[in-house]
């Protein structure tokens, strides 16, 4: 009788490992919209939003999550134990503080950490100065939008990102 168990219990065991499909929950507990892509497809949580998938082993974390304005303004935490995520906010932004010293209006992005009243871009007029924006990130990819050579420096000190536009 042991052995008729221990058999069952092992038949039972292979059995049971596969299992080619998982179950992924997908929670949105942000104060905005998010858009991601997982398994390949483009989605949409809204506020308090959870999604179920049905996965195959082995597929990525969701990728280029953003909020509904295209601003990398969410962060994402993985459940070791479940395999489900949970997308909230990221934490503050950094202040964004640009210098204009050309005689032309510039259009910068920083991939999409920026955000300028809701916009990923930044518009600066001629040689002035834009201190409203934020920006998600200490290391920023900057490139400009327009067709004007310009050469972008920047340092990052006390919670701001100086940007000198040349």
């Amino acid at each position: 009788m042991r052995k008729f168990l221990f058999v069952l219990s092992i038949v039972i065991f292979l059995a049971s490992c596969g299992n080619t499909e998982y179950h992924v929950s997908i929670t949105n507990n942000s104060s905005k919209t998010v858009k991601f892509d997982y398994n390949n497809i483009s989605n949409t949580l809204s506020l308090s939003e959870t999604k179920t998938y049905v996965v195959p082993p082995y597929t990525q974390a969701p990728k280029n999550f953003v909020d509904q304005y295209g601003i990398a303004s969410i962060k994402m935490k993985t459940d070791e134990m479940t395999g489900n995520y949970d997308f909230s906010n990221a934490p503050p932004p950094f202040n964004l503080n640009v210098v204009n010293t050309l005689p032309i209006i510039v259009k910068i992005r920083a991939d999409n950490y920026i955000n300028d009243n809701n916009s990923p871009e930044l518009t600066i007029d001629e040689i002035s100065e834009k201190t409203t924006a934020k920006i998600y990130t200490k290391t920023p990819n900057f490139e400009s939008l327009i067709d004007h050579p310009i050469t972008i420096d920047w340092n990052f000190e006390d919670n701001t990102v100086f940007v000198i536009i040349r």
